[in-house]
């Protein structure tokens, strides 16, 4: 099925996708990479935020475009693997039928690039970048810089949306719904010196990235704590991984989503929104890994009057044993028009909503419009 021929007319549905070592096995003893796709597909993403996609610059890219073409024909991005440094790169994937594409970056990272194409829901005047990254593994301080790296999404009042393994933990540990490991009765020592950082002279569970991401007065929500703490679906703190080490103490929500808060410059006459329900999928046994999905739907307008909400559309990373979750969120404004068995709202910037009226025609999709009150 292509992207334009899903039947979920009113959703974009984002994806963070990590596959270990992109089906492959870690060792090439065992390819999983049809089982994978079919999975995706599955959920039939117009983004994919894509990690380890190991082996797919070779031969042309083959497999990256395998798998986009799997996708109904995604527009795929990646950034190049460089040598003697990580050979598990990340990409993403886009719809063309619902995007326009307005530049492709790489931040040239120590370990791996960030790959980020800036792009455009069609009908919207304002772009967002879209950004893919795989936190270091093995050095906390590289980690950091890492995340720093990523606030630059977000300056000058841009907005982003980014997916990644963070190879760290979650900061408000209070909220949580897994206990961060016990770094005495862990077993993988080699573990402990990647995972943790010195603080007040003791050795804690490494957070700086998820800090500098979305702590104090912070740049980006996290998706899944959002979608927890005010969305009520506490499924979206479950944990990613580790799903299959025993040595490294309990699985933990390293993968995670965030996005810019929409507080800074909503629209004048701006209305809130909420997710709907996300639901597990079934058992597969094809990888140790997770990923994120979040879907933008325009559901019954809320009571008039109602203000912004001040967040971006959430995703919730319920855990199943195939390692993928789903969830869909909700994004209008109220001022759409009917048009046969489907409304059409204004949706500005993937979560600046507008009271702008106006009407489409009725249609195998429904697009946004245009709207009279784009920011600066």
């Amino acid at each position: 099925m292509s992207p334009a021929e899903t039947t979920f007319d009113n959703e974009i549905r984002i994806v963070c996708w990590n596959v270990e070592h992109n089906g492959r096995g870690r060792h090439g003893g065992e390819d999983h990479r049809d089982l994978a796709r079919d999975i995706l597909a599955s959920l039939k993403p117009h983004v994919v935020l894509r990690q380890e996609l190991t082996g797919a610059w070779d031969r042309g890219k083959a497999d990256l475009y395998a798998e986009a073409n799997r996708l109904g024909g995604l527009t795929p991005f990646m950034a190049a693997p460089r040598e003697g440094r990580s050979r598990n790169p990340v990409g993403v994937m886009i719809d063309p039928n619902l995007f326009f594409v307005d530049g492709e970056f790489e931040h040239d990272m120590p370990w791996k690039p960030i790959c980020n194409p800036r792009v455009r829901l069609k009908g919207c005047a304002k772009p967002i970048d879209l950004a893919s990254a795989h936190l270091c593994h093995c050095d906390p301080d590289l980690r950091a810089t890492e995340a720093r790296r990523l606030t630059t999404l977000a300056d000058n009042s841009r907005s982003a949306l980014v997916g990644m393994d963070a190879n760290s933990y979650p900061h408000q540990a209070e909220l949580e719904s897994v206990t961060l490991p016990d770094w005495d009765t862990v077993e993988d020592r080699v573990h402990y010196q990647h995972r943790t950082i010195e603080r007040a002279g003791r050795r804690v569970s490494d957070t700086r990235p998820d800090e500098i991401l979305s702590g104090g007065d912070p740049v980006f929500t996290d998706l899944g704590l959002h979608a927890a703490t005010v969305l009520g679906q506490p499924g979206a703190l479950a944990a990613t991984a580790s799903l299959k080490r025993t040595d490294q103490g309990p699985a933990q929500r390293i993968d995670r989503m965030y996005c810019t808060p929409t507080s800074r410059r909503p629209c004048s006459a701006s209305r809130s929104w909420q997710p709907t329900t996300c639901e597990r999928s079934p058992t597969t046994p094809y990888s140790s890994r997770d990923s994120a999905s979040t879907s933008f739907a325009d559901p019954s307008p809320p009571p008039a009057g109602t203000s912004a909400s001040g967040e971006n559309p959430c995703s919730s990373t319920r855990r199943s044993a195939t390692s993928r979750t789903t969830a869909a969120a909700t994004a209008h404004c109220g001022s759409g028009r009917t048009t046969g068995s489907r409304r059409s709202a204004c949706i500005c910037s993937f979560g600046r909503r507008c009271g702008t009226p106006r009407t489409t025609a009725t249609s195998s999709r429904t697009r946004p419009k245009p709207c009279s009150a784009w920011p600066d």
